[in-house]
């Protein structure tokens, strides 16, 4: 066709057009088309504003604001543009989440426009009517910001409205328990650990609840709750809590339940060595409060599993020293100058062991 009959032809229909004509849909089409086809971006703005301000059905003005906004995108360059459509479309349109992104979005971007898709949904996602939309549009765009399209600030910004909308969004609060943990902002970590606790998967809570305690114990110095916390979500959890409960209350200076805590753990332990080092702790427990004899009998059986374990040996010396048993001192040195391959160390005990002997014998 030449550029003569070209310039006919759109002539033709522009005088149609601004005559007020009345057009059916297919000749709108059409028109629409052949002035897309020679890029007669004014023109036909004008007739698709006027189509879409017609009275028809919501169907075919919706199609229209569509095709409006998809050349604005993808023919002038224009996403300023094309987001306020979009943004049109959802005031006059009653479209859910889903309709907006299947129905418009994908069909005026694309689907892998990850950035543009992000502008639009970013300026848009207030204008849904129902909040359920609006989350799961936020929740769209933290994967973005998030995996597609990388920005730090937009993403914080969208998890700080997503809990506006969700309290208790799980993927919102994972992010700002991972954010105040770089920060070392422990009480509002243990503040959205008692959110997901609240609002998590079951089978997560075991977890979630041990993460809560040992955020109590280790860095609030709040070892009533973390107590609570162990004993409402953990009973039967499959995670040890036995070094928390110790710490809470070892930290509490309740002594007696630590001895009950070490004394559970040790039935469970089936290393010896273990088992050895927390009969040496029941040692030191039973002495703080006060039981000597109990605490020489740990010590004890430290030695009969490890003869070699002299930390056992010098606490029942002091034992000895303490309580002025001073036979129990001169046989408590005999067995450790039998341990000891130092020459002079042992030498030293035996000069120790028979001024004793001789003290004794006097």
């Amino acid at each position: 066709m030449t550029q003569a009959r070209i310039e006919t032809k759109i002539a033709s229909y522009l005088t149609k057009i601004e005559s007020g004509s009345k057009l059916s849909k297919a000749e709108c089409d059409e028109y629409l088309r052949e002035l897309a086809r020679y890029e007669c971006w004014n023109s036909f703005n004008k007739l698709i504003q006027t189509i879409i301000f017609e009275p028809g059905s919501k169907q075919e003005r919706l199609y229209y604001y569509i095709w409006l906004a998809s050349v604005q995108y993808s023919h002038l360059d224009d996403i300023q543009s094309c987001i306020i459509t979009c943004q049109n479309i959802l005031e006059k349109f009653e479209l859910n989440y889903a309709e907006f992104r299947r129905d418009v979005l994908h069909k005026i971007i694309g689907l892998e426009n990850w950035e543009d898709e992000a502008k639009i949904l970013y300026n848009c996602y207030k204008l849904f009517r129902r909040s359920g939309d609006i989350i799961k549009t936020l929740e769209r765009l933290t994967l973005l910001y998030e995996k597609k399209c990388p920005h730090d600030e937009l993403l914080a910004e969208s998890f700080d409205e997503l809990l506006k909308f969700d309290e208790y969004n799980i993927k919102a609060l994972k992010y700002f328990k991972l954010v105040f943990t770089q920060q070392n902002d422990w009480v509002s970590v243990a503040n959205i650990l008692k959110k997901i606790l609240h609002a998590g998967k079951e089978q997560e809570k075991y977890r979630i609840a041990h993460e809560l305690a040992t955020v109590f114990v280790y860095h609030e110095a709040n070892y009533k709750e973390a107590i609570d916390v162990l004993n409402k979500f953990c009973k039967n959890s499959p995670l040890e809590t036995s070094n928390l409960y110790y710490e809470a209350y070892y930290r509490l200076g309740d002594f007696e339940s630590c001895i009950m805590v070490l004394g559970e753990l040790r039935k469970k332990t089936s290393s010896t060595r273990e088992k050895n080092l927390i009969t040496n702790r029941l040692g030191h427990l039973y002495l703080k409060t006060g039981q000597i004899k109990k605490a020489v009998e740990m010590f004890e059986q430290v030695l009969g599993v490890d003869p070699h374990f002299f930390e056992a040996y010098e606490m029942l010396v002091n034992i000895a020293i303490d309580q002025k048993n001073w036979r129990y001192l001169l046989k408590t040195l005999n067995l450790l100058k039998a341990r000891i391959r130092s020459a002079s160390l042992r030498e030293g005990i035996e000069t120790l062991s028979v001024q004793l002997e001789g003290t004794l014998d006097a």
